[in-house]
């Protein structure tokens, strides 16, 4: 299946189990709830275009072995999950809409990665890239560290109590900011949190533990 740059809304609107190319050149949606589409060839989404996946139940599985070339963004969802079945580069952007994120191998992040009140579920090594967790979200089985260069984003739209929960964290060596526009307590629950030879910047009303 290849689409047109001009062709900004190309649903795919059943399950899908692909083994050759899928080119998407303008935005493209998954969108069937409960489908489940399987990628085991190549996937490439061109730059500045959306592949949106929607749908209560939703799935699209990167299989082990397949290739994702991302030079756009991937979205994610209410009810949604995108699964990476093999160690993954993400270099531009996975935004997870209240969407879930399911890893099999280890995701190296040196693009962004935003996540609202979805789950996050496998090990982040983010090196280079952005974090943005904007929503409450029980990440209790994601395991992260934040190299050098490596920033890990609370925003303003977690101004509330309910908080974020990462189960793990084995480094910070980069920066971890809470947004300084906080109005009400946000609270940030580590489970393990091995080191910390970063920066980290607490705002008011933010709070560790």
């Amino acid at each position: 299946i290849t689409t047109a740059a001009s062709n900004t809304g190309a649903h795919i609107r059943g399950d899908l189990t692909s083994s050759g190319i899928l080119t998407f050149n303008g935005d493209a949606y998954f969108d069937k709830a409960g489908a489940t589409y399987i990628n085991s060839g190549t996937l490439s989404i061109a730059a500045s275009k959306t592949l949106f996946v929607q749908g209560a139940s939703t799935t699209l599985n990167i299989q082990s072995g397949s290739t994702l070339n991302n030079s756009g963004t991937i979205q994610v969802d209410t009810g949604s999950t995108l699964t990476l079945g093999y160690a993954y580069t993400n270099a531009n952007a996975i935004n997870l809409n209240a969407g879930n994120l399911t890893l099999s191998g280890t995701l190296t992040n040196t693009g962004t990665l935003t996540s609202s009140t979805g789950a996050i579920t496998g090990t982040i090594n983010n090196t280079t890239g952005t974090i943005n967790l904007t929503g409450d979200t029980n990440n209790a089985y994601l395991t992260l560290n934040n190299s050098a260069g490596g920033t890990l984003n609370f925003s303003a739209a977690n101004a509330d109590t309910a908080g974020t929960t990462i189960g793990t964290m084995t480094n910070n060596a980069g920066t971890i900011d809470f947004a300084t526009a906080l109005t009400s307590y946000r609270a940030l629950t580590v489970d393990t949190f091995t080191t910390n030879s970063g920066t980290i910047n607490m705002a008011s009303h933010a709070s560790w533990s």
